[in-house]
């Protein structure tokens, strides 16, 4: 849940992965909707090939109401 942490460890598993495509897992079930695409954006700016919300449910379910997705995926996607 903390960016910074989150950060820190896809910068590392970017150069452990050296040539190696790598995507980044954002647990989004645990965070904010602007903490996903402040993820989803440092992901990139860390050379990522991609990246994977977790969990598909906790994105689409009564909580969050049926746009969360959609206006998530715009935010973090489309640029």
């Amino acid at each position: 849940t903390d960016h910074a942490t989150f950060v820190s460890q896809v910068a590392a598993a970017r150069v452990a992965a050296g040539t190696h495509p790598l995507w980044a897992g954002i647990g989004a079930y645990r965070v904010s909707s602007s903490q996903i695409v402040a993820n989803v954006q440092a992901a990139r700016r860390l050379g990522v090939d991609g990246t994977i919300l977790f969990s598909y449910d906790s994105l689409t379910g009564p909580t969050r109401g049926p746009e969360y997705l959609s206006q998530v995926g715009r935010a973090a996607f489309l640029q």
